[in-house]
């Protein structure tokens, strides 16, 4: 399991990696800092490497002085920051920004420039890159799959088209399962409508856009579990073997977050 703190703008990212080092063992359990922008690199070395993290999850809301819908990834993630993350060959959370999300031109050409230019670094797109509907995500993973240090994962993704889409265009060896734990847990789809994605939540907690249903006209089951019904027959039409499922469940993440763990602290805590 990686965790890590909820990245509100005026978090205290250093409590929160001092927490989410005394979660991890780095065996079964990971721990991600949030990082901003300005945050120094002497900081954030300070803040991975006392907690014994496995590397950091950067987040728009910690951009400052450009409007949300212009931020870029390389606003977000600083090149100090990044060469930090090379030279320690840490791991990256990224939910990349933007309204276009993975079809975004500039994330498009940002995403490639990242991990071609910080080899040593794992770089994990949330979300399938934030891609939720079918036409958000088609034709646009292949410039990430060509990266072999790009890597996916599938939190709060339950379109089961998009799902099959990903497992026939992406290496399947770097795709995660992601849970997005705990919002997941909430009752509600994801739903895809005229080439967008809305929230329908069977309960009244805003997320995104989303709409409820008061009317209790359909009973929900959680997000959780709507994603794994997805992931079902999404790897059903695409083929994919046992081992691919167990690995994509558990053992891509686990080897990919042991090798982090392994390479700057001996493996467990």
């Amino acid at each position: 399991m990686n965790q890590f703190g909820y990245p509100f703008f005026d978090s205290d990212r250093d409590a929160s990696g001092v927490y989410a080092g005394d979660v991890a063992d780095n065996r079964r359990f990971f721990g991600m800092a949030l990082v901003a922008p300005r945050d120094s690199v002497e900081s954030v070395r300070q803040r991975v490497v006392s907690n014994r993290l496995i590397g950091y999850k950067p987040y728009l809301e910690f951009v400052e002085g450009r409007p949300k819908a212009e931020i870029t990834i390389h606003d977000m993630l600083p090149a100090e920051q990044m060469e930090l993350a090379d030279e320690l060959g840490l791991a990256i959370m990224l939910h990349i920004p933007r309204p276009g999300r993975l079809a975004d031109p500039v994330n498009q050409m940002q995403m490639v420039e990242l991990c071609q230019r910080y080899p040593n670094t794992r770089i994990i797109f949330a979300h399938i890159g934030r891609a939720y509907y079918l036409s958000s995500v088609t034709g646009f993973l292949d410039g990430i799959a060509a990266c072999p240090n790009a890597y996916i994962d599938t939190a709060m993704v339950n379109h089961e088209g998009v799902l099959e889409y990903t497992f026939r265009t992406f290496p399947r060896d770097r795709m995660l399962f992601g849970s997005d734990a705990p919002i997941a847990c909430l009752r509600g789809k994801s739903v895809e409508v005229n080439d967008q994605y809305v929230y329908l939540m069977g309960e009244d907690y805003a997320i995104g856009n989303a709409m409820y249903a008061p009317e209790n006209a359909v009973a929900f089951t959680s997000f959780t579990y709507e994603q794994l019904r997805g992931i079902r027959l999404a790897a059903q039409r695409a083929g994919l073997s046992r081992a691919e499922i167990a690995d994509f469940f558990f053992g891509n993440a686990d080897s990919l977050f042991s090798a982090v763990a392994q390479r700057n602290y001996g493996g467990s805590a």
